[in-house]
């Protein structure tokens, strides 16, 4: 991490500070607020990033499988529609014929 101490005359309320660079990532702060760098190693330092990270892979694996049983669950209503609508095609043809049919009849009868 890149810093500056820089003095700030004639302010006894900021004796100095730190200048951060825009591009220096900010230091690291564990999920319950605290600074990382202040557990020494060895110290037990809480184990909240290797937690996170394991809920996070947890949630994403839940989610790929729920996304998965969603674009299933599409296809099969997809089939299911096409079976019906094929099923109605053929209804409707039937209809037509025996309409045909009866128009055919009743012309005859007419004629008569």
């Amino acid at each position: 991490m890149t810093s500056t101490n820089v003095e700030v005359p004639d302010d006894d309320k900021f004796e100095k500070f730190q200048a951060v660079s825009p591009l220096t990532p900010p230091p690291s702060v564990t999920s319950d607020g605290s600074n990382a760098e202040e557990f020494a190693e060895g110290e037990d330092a809480p184990q909240f990033d290797v937690s996170e990270k394991e809920k996070y892979r947890r949630r994403r694996k839940r989610n790929n499988d729920a996304c998965k049983r969603s674009r299933e669950k599409k296809k099969q209503q997809f089939k299911m529609i096409e079976r019906k609508v094929a099923q109605l095609e053929k209804e409707n043809y039937e209809l037509k014929l025996k309409l045909e049919e009866l128009t055919k009849r009743c012309a005859l009868t007419v004629s008569r």
